[in-house]
């Protein structure tokens, strides 16, 4: 039951973080822009971005003595561990950690260390960011229309 009670709790930990982007439009906004460029984003919505990483960092944090407690299943850590791997691939992350390291504890320091630095360059082309605007968007908007319209006219 206590495995339980802390898969429950990282849980409900995360769903309170998507909520808190996904309900607001500029904190949408400042996440997706954020994560990919961070310059563009003036000084409010560069805040906005900080404190959604900052919240973002300390659940993977948890989750990550969780596990090391024994107290969160692998099968539940290897999911958050994609997830991170997603995360430290995305310039603007990049850039949040290289300001914030400190404020997380040496150990969970030294484990996202690694995974930036295997990490490589930033990726380009970000799926995770096109498929939120496209779920914002609504079905059908959003998407490159210049295919489907040049193969019907063909």
């Amino acid at each position: 039951s206590v495995t339980a009670s802390t898969h429950r709790a990282i849980n409900d930990k995360f769903i309170s973080v998507n909520e808190f982007i996904g309900k607001d439009a500029e904190n949408l906004r400042a996440f997706l822009v954020g994560r990919e460029r961070i310059e563009d984003l003036d000084e409010v919505d560069k805040g906005r971005f900080f404190t959604i990483m900052m919240n973002v960092f300390q659940h993977f944090e948890d989750a990550f003595f969780q596990h090391r407690k024994g107290l969160l299943e692998d099968q539940y850590w290897e999911r958050i561990e994609r997830m991170i791997g997603l995360y430290v691939t995305e310039p603007g992350v990049q850039t949040y950690w290289s300001l914030f390291r400190d404020w997380s504890t040496e150990d969970f320091s030294e484990y996202l260390d690694s995974r930036f630095a295997n990490a490589g360059p930033p990726r380009e082309g970000k799926p995770l960011t096109v498929e939120m605007e496209r779920l914002v968007k609504g079905p059908g908007q959003g998407e490159d229309q210049s295919e489907s319209s040049e193969a019907h006219d063909a």
